[in-house]
């Protein structure tokens, strides 16, 4: 719309405004982060004086935590250990808090072994996690968790997580063939 911006400011030259009429000017601006920020419009004219005010509104930011389940090897010969790589990433600029993460072992394959960005517990089928109290902004949490195949099986290994931030948990499998 004729705007020409600088560092700080868009200005915009209107010739020929008539009174009583008015003409409308848009410039869309990106922050770089959330925060508080403050515009200061003023108009002016060669015969009119200068016209101002202020306004403030707030930028806020977004958790935006999201998982990848991995098994390092598949088929996995029974026996062997399959190891899972879990990794939460939050994608967003706010930080995710209090992050639960439970995993279930299929009935076909045993716990071994579980560590990682928090320490990992293990009791019957059922993995925990360490609840991770923040997850900040672009940052990535990563566990590992081992177990044996103990029988052929078309195995799924879940993971649950959850934060203040989700009302209910999200759950990702990883599909296993144990032969």
């Amino acid at each position: 719309e004729g705007g020409v911006s600088s560092a700080d400011r868009v200005t915009w030259e209107i010739a020929g405004l008539a009174p009583s009429t008015n003409r409308e000017v848009c410039a869309t601006f990106t922050m770089s982060k959330p925060g508080r920020t403050e515009f200061k419009p003023v108009a002016s004219g060669s015969v009119a004086g200068f016209a101002h005010c202020e306004c403030q509104t707030q930028i806020i930011g977004v958790h935006a935590l999201g998982v990848e389940v991995v098994d390092l090897a598949d088929p996995i010969e029974v026996g062997k250990v399959v190891t899972y790589v879990i990794s939460i990433t939050n994608q967003g600029d706010q930080p995710g808090t209090n992050i639960r993460v439970v995993c279930t072992v299929p009935d076909s394959q045993e716990f071994v072994f579980g560590n990682g960005t928090s320490p990992v517990q293990a009791q019957g089928r059922s993995v925990t996690m360490q609840v991770l109290p923040v997850l900040e902004g672009k940052a990535t949490a990563t566990w590992r968790v081992l177990t044996k195949a103990l029988r052929p099986d078309d195995s799924r290994f879940r993971v649950e997580y959850s934060s203040d931030q989700f009302e209910k948990p999200i759950r990702e499998d990883e599909a296993t063939r144990l032969y």
